[in-house]
């Protein structure tokens, strides 16, 4: 048989969408291999309509070598041209095509945005709001569909899961990428069942507008067994098979090196350079820390962002804790995602929903994304916890607004009402979120809060974070320099909350003011104008309640 006979390219792709990958097929007769993950070879170089030219490496999609993949996601329109070449041990083949890349909605690939670099963007301008939701063992467990179509509905958009190393031996589930058993693994060879099934999740994800987190090394006990050698030729090959076989997703969101791991710096610094040279698409590479205050090299070069675990419960004190380590993370200069924070569960504790309702506020107001972790997350099962009815209320405000602009700020808020333990604000020159909350469940009666805002016209409305309700809009057509404007009101939405008063004028009393309590890490006082003490009428309100402004322009 010749080689040309042995390989076959299995109907060739003839159009795809632009950020849409096009999977190659080849079909190898009598594989001349003793191992096809390490004795079959496939490349292609692919050119673009401007005459830009990438080469991607396919990967074995089969236990006996008879099946190649190779996967390419164009990043233009136009017409591609490509040579693709397989070989085994007994010869090699080539072929030839070219295919068309026509214009989509697709998103593209997130990048850090040069812009604004404490968050990310995408290849269209979009900026995404992490908002997810930890998934470890997505690529064994057979609730793996239906957990995605959850997150969809509580508008969690990540998913972070292991490739290997999660081993729930309770539920009969154990996540690993290599060959063998959990027990006894080939680290030669690979898992295809669960690699197909990752395939799988990231692809119906796609469709669904979900990004996915991939740890490469949840725990190292099987794969390196205290040994990290630089370099390391067998993690080289399982990191190429990674990148072969789910880079093009372009919602493959980053790559995270280890989980809960940040020792053997040089190890990672060298793992962290590999990937970024054979990435053909250069997604974003981070790792993650293990205690509280255990940050992962923050200010090393190769890692994209900053990834804390607060594996911490209610008992915690909102401001002193969770807004004094928001602020702290972000002064690092790079986005922040917190993607792991305390499960209902003993020796995390975090069971009361109210608190963790408001540790999600806390962290989003303090620009820093954070994922919503629990139990039934590790287990990849439909179980939900406390706090989890309120995650959709959360993401829909803040995708409401331009929050990647904003920076916090201890200059907005001159004071508050009394009973509210915090009043947090992110602004703009032309927007601004204020966050108050009180201590428990606490009902704060009717107050004022003093706001230093520029000369001008603002919107406003008042958002119930328990709800998802808006409580009326309001115009305040004029505020002056004497901190007095004309307000004329309207309303939208539905609400439990009376609506708050109208056209407050001087300041009047309450208990908060800005010298009381630490502050936020940047701002400039009035956003861009003469700024004055502008007095703002706070209805009733329970636990917690968000003011949104957003300047007016003519």
């Amino acid at each position: 048989m010749t080689d040309g006979a042995r390989f076959r390219l299995v109907g060739q792709p003839a159009s795809t969408e632009q950020f849409e990958p096009i999977e190659f097929v080849i079909h190898v007769a009598a594989p001349a291999v003793t191992n096809p993950f390490a004795d079959l070879q496939c490349e292609a170089t692919f050119i673009s309509p401007r005459g830009q030219t990438r080469t991607i490496q396919g990967f074995c999609d089969a236990v006996d070598g008879s099946v190649v993949r190779l996967r390419f996601c164009p990043e233009g329109e136009g017409r591609y041209r490509y040579e693709l070449r397989c070989a085994d041990r007994a010869g090699e083949t080539a072929f030839t095509g070219e295919f068309t890349s026509s214009p989509s909605s697709r998103r593209g690939f997130i990048r850090l945005d040069p812009d604004y670099p404490r968050h990310f963007r995408d290849d269209t301008g979009g900026h995404p709001f992490l908002a997810g939701k930890t998934a470890w063992i997505l690529g064994a467990s057979p609730l793996w569909r239906e957990f995605l179509d959850q997150c969809v509905q509580q508008r969690q958009n990540v998913a972070r899961f292991a490739v290997g190393g999660i081993d729930f031996r309770s539920s009969w589930f154990s996540c690993h990428w290599w060959g063998g058993t959990p027990d006894a693994p080939d680290l030669t060879r690979h898992n295809l069942v669960q690699w197909q099934q990752i395939d799988r999740a990231i692809r119906y994800g796609a469709e669904r507008g979900l990004l996915f987190e991939v740890c490469l090394f949840a725990d190292t006990g099987k794969t390196h067994c205290g040994d990290f050698p630089i370099p390391h030729p067998i993690m080289e090959r399982y990191w190429d098979y990674t990148l072969a076989r789910l880079a093009a997703y372009p919602n493959v969101l980053l790559w995270q090196l280890f989980n809960e791991y940040t020792g053997h710096g040089e190890y990672q610094t060298a793992m962290a350079a590999y990937l970024r040279q054979h990435d053909p698409y250069g997604h974003l590479v981070t790792t993650s820390g293990r205690e509280v205050g255990d940050i992962p090299f923050p200010e090393a070069d190769w890692n994209d962002l900053i990834v804390p675990h607060f594996c911490t419960g209610s008992h915690l004190d909102l401001h002193d804790f969770y807004r004094s380590w928001a602020l702290r993370l972000r002064s690092y200069g790079k986005p922040v995602y917190v993607d792991e924070t305390g499960r209902a569960i003993d020796g995390q504790g975090n069971y009361d929903g109210e608190h963790r309702r408001k540790q999600y506020w806390i962290w989003a107001v303090s620009g820093v994304y954070c994922n919503f972790h629990s139990k039934g997350g590790c287990y990849v099962d439909l179980t939900r916890e406390p706090g989890e009815e309120y995650w959709p209320h959360l993401v829909n405000f803040w995708l409401g607004t331009r929050w990647y602009r904003m920076q916090p700020t201890d200059r907005l808020v001159r004071s508050w009402p009394a009973g509210v333990r915090g009043a947090y604000a992110l602004a703009a020159d032309d927007e601004a979120v204020v966050y108050l909350h009180a201590d428990d469940d606490r009902v704060v009666a009717p107050g004022t809060l003093v706001l230093d805002l520029a000369e001008g016209g603002w919107w406003a409305y008042w958002y119930d974070p328990k709800t998802g309700c808006t409580i009326a809009v309001e115009r305040w057509a004029d505020v002056s320099a004497a901190g007095q404007g004309r307000g004329d009101t309207g309303t939208a939405g539905v609400t439990s909350l009376p609506d708050p008063r109208r056209g407050v004028s001087a300041t009047g009393p309450s208990s908060g003011t800005a010298g009381d309590a630490e502050r936020a890490d940047a701002g400039t006082r009035g956003h861009g104008g003469a700024a004055q003490g502008w007095a703002v009428a706070v209805p009733t309100f329970r636990s917690d309640l968000v003011l949104h402004l957003t300047r007016i322009t003519r």
